[in-house]
């Protein structure tokens, strides 16, 4: 945490009263499901390529500092793995998700949402600034998504 001192490292650090220290969640890794079907998964990559690729020149131009911000997590992932979804070092695919009002705890920085396909409704609401955006197939928006509550109406 940001109270944890400096001048220790990381993998030294323990919590009193505490029998044990999980290190690997100090690592990223895949999901489950990436795990469990990995074909699924590079499949999915490369229908994405073009796509991801569109993303990353759509924010080096309107947003360069926040690529500079998250780019350096994606640049030093374990075994050298190259994220499909660079700046960003992962991603997130919901199939027709209808969320409750959340934030996510452990997203740094920012989190782009796009729609992909046909549907009616289901529009991103951001609890805060009180935005309710209708996002259609091909649009994204960015915010932060570990300070911003938010969550998708029905679709």
């Amino acid at each position: 945490g940001r109270d944890a001192p400096h001048q220790i490292h990381p993998l030294k650090l323990y919590l009193a009263k505490k029998s044990r220290t999980n290190h690997a969640q100090m690592v990223p890794y895949r999901s489950k499901e990436c795990s469990l079907f990995p074909d699924e998964y590079d499949n999915l990559c490369n229908c994405l390529d073009q796509v991801f690729e569109w993303l990353q020149n759509k924010m080096e131009s309107r947003l360069p500092g926040l690529v500079l911000q998250i780019r350096g997590f994606a640049e030093i992932l374990p075994g050298n793995e190259r994220s499909p979804s660079y700046p960003f070092s992962g991603f997130v695919l919901n199939l027709n998700a209808c969320t409750k009002v959340h934030r996510d705890a452990k997203a740094l920085h920012a989190c782009l949402v796009m729609a992909f396909g046909e549907f009616d409704d289901g529009e991103l609401c951001l609890v805060e600034p009180g935005f309710v955006v209708d996002l259609r197939s091909g649009d994204m928006t960015v915010f932060q998504s570990n300070k911003v509550s938010h969550f998708n109406l029905r679709y």
